[in-house]
């Protein structure tokens, strides 16, 4: 099932993360990690969401 990216922003912490890597060009995962107090395989689920939204 496809995301779309209005859904995909609607959490927060992936708008969050979504500045972050706005902010910096080629931010790692384990970066965006260190962000938050949420296990990497989390992190990763996020930014699979946001990216299977961007592209979709």
């Amino acid at each position: 099932m496809a995301i779309d990216i209005f859904s995909a922003l609607a959490d927060p912490t992936r708008r969050r993360i979504l500045e972050m890597l706005a902010d910096h060009d080629g931010f790692p995962a384990s970066e965006i990690h260190n962000q938050f107090q949420v296990s990497p395989q989390v992190i990763s689920q996020h930014l699979k969401i946001l990216r299977e939204a961007w592209f979709t």
